[in-house]
């Protein structure tokens, strides 16, 4: 556990070096010796993306989802991987699946909902909220539902469903 912490800590390190080559490989050990360690393959996939690869960091993320199925952490790393290549579709499958499994993750669907609200597609935000709905009221968190609702209703003052869900 000890070796795994010091090689981490080396790659992040070196990483915020931008030595790349060399943080990769100090990150890929710490991997190596802890198979299931959120932060080294957040941040082998960050240098990934860093040089250009970002298949290499989508693959690398893609068979930690399978292997540790059940790990959330490593499907929000995917969903926000997405969500950085501007690949929105994907990230909202992503997190669909992260607030199937933990409820309490409902912000990375409104997050979703509140690009495609920007792009102009309100269904498309209106759909994530009603994902959200139940969650964002068992949370106590009431004034984000409505705060979004009004977004929507400014973009589209005679939207039905958001003046029903209001």
């Amino acid at each position: 556990a000890q070796a795994h912490q010091h090689y981490l800590d080396a790659g992040c390190d070196l990483l915020h070096k931008d030595d790349l080559a060399t943080a990769l490989y100090a990150c890929q050990k710490a991997l190596d010796l802890r198979p299931d360690s959120n932060q080294a393959l957040a941040a082998i996939a960050r240098i990934h993306l860093q040089q250009g690869q970002s298949e290499s960091a989508l693959n690398l993320l893609h068979d930690a989802c399978e292997k540790y199925s059940e790990d959330v952490e490593q499907l929000k790393l995917l969903g926000n991987t997405y969500l950085s290549l501007n690949r929105i579709e994907e990230a909202e499958r992503t997190f669909r699946t992260v607030v199937e499994r933990d409820p309490n993750n409902y912000y990375y669907l409104l997050a979703v909902g509140k690009i495609h609200l920007e792009a102009g597609a309100v269904e498309r935000a209106v759909q994530q909220l009603a994902l959200c709905l139940e969650n964002l009221i068992a949370m106590g968190d009431e004034d984000t539902g409505v705060d979004y609702l009004h977004n929507v209703l400014e973009r589209d003052p005679d939207n039905l469903t958001a003046i029903k869900l209001l």
